[in-house]
């Protein structure tokens, strides 16, 4: 199990990570809210493009192929 120091690590990382994106991402200045979420979960939206295949379309060719 890792450390509450390594937890507190990752997201400082993260969240400069997602504080450059949303800067191209919105064109100004991220709010605190924004980086968060950007921080926590990447995609912006659950669109057929962004979102995940199984949710949209079912399982995927290879797993039908086994079945």
């Amino acid at each position: 199990m890792r450390s509450r120091v390594f937890r507190r690590h990752q997201m400082e990382r993260k969240k400069a990570w997602a504080k450059s994106a949303a800067r191209e991402w919105y064109r100004s200045e991220p709010t605190p809210l924004q980086i968060g979420r950007l921080a926590h979960t990447p995609k912006e939206c659950s669109c057929w493009m962004c979102g995940n295949q199984r949710r949209i379309e079912g399982d995927t060719i290879q797993e039908r192929k086994y079945k």
